[in-house]
């Protein structure tokens, strides 16, 4: 829906409206154009969100992603909160010196992470959120911005790790 015309046109009723005019209309013009800056709003600002439990190791796990213009908030869980966030990022000094070659061959890039808050000496943490902002990069083309993931897991183990990596490589709000 083309809301621009709308609120262009509502602003021009609402400005010509003349005192005499029954209260009730003035009323329903402020609302319409109320409504229309809304839409307006919200188009301007959109957050692309999903959610969808999975089974990871014997445990309900709970992901929720919401996706910004310029970061991606995911939260996995499985006890119904989070305990710690890590950043990540990809580098951008000279951001050519930061990618180097896959063993294909292929340019890859070099991401930065950083535990914000939780236990900060788990090395799987920092795993986890370099493999998930890997594929959000690239199935975004390099345009996934920053990671910001909020972990609350009962265990974390190498094949945990890999279980929550391959669900959010099938199911994503990035490419859904």
């Amino acid at each position: 829906m083309d809301v621009l015309p709308q609120v262009s046109a509502a602003v021009v009723n609402f400005s010509n409206a003349d005192d005499d005019q029954p209260s009730g209309q003035r009323l329903a013009n402020v609302a319409h154009l109320d409504s229309l800056t809304r839409s307006l709003w919200l188009m301007a600002f959109p957050i692309n969100t999903k959610s969808y439990r999975v089974d990871i190791g014997g445990h309900e796990t709970d992901f929720s992603f919401s996706l910004y213009s310029d970061r991606t908030l995911v939260f996995i869980s499985q006890v119904g909160s989070v305990a710690s966030f890590v950043s990540a990022s990809q580098d951008h000094a000279g951001l050519a010196s930061a990618m180097r070659e896959d063993d294909e061959g292929e340019q890859t890039s070099t991401y930065s992470t950083s535990v914000l808050f939780g236990k900060r000496d788990e090395p799987l943490f920092h795993l986890a959120a370099r493999q998930i902002i890997e594929v959000m990069q690239k199935t975004r083309r390099g345009k996934g911005g920053t990671l910001l993931l909020g972990l609350g897991l009962k265990e974390l183990s190498l094949s945990s790790t890999k279980a929550i990596v391959n669900a959010i490589e099938r199911d994503n709000v990035w490419t859904s």
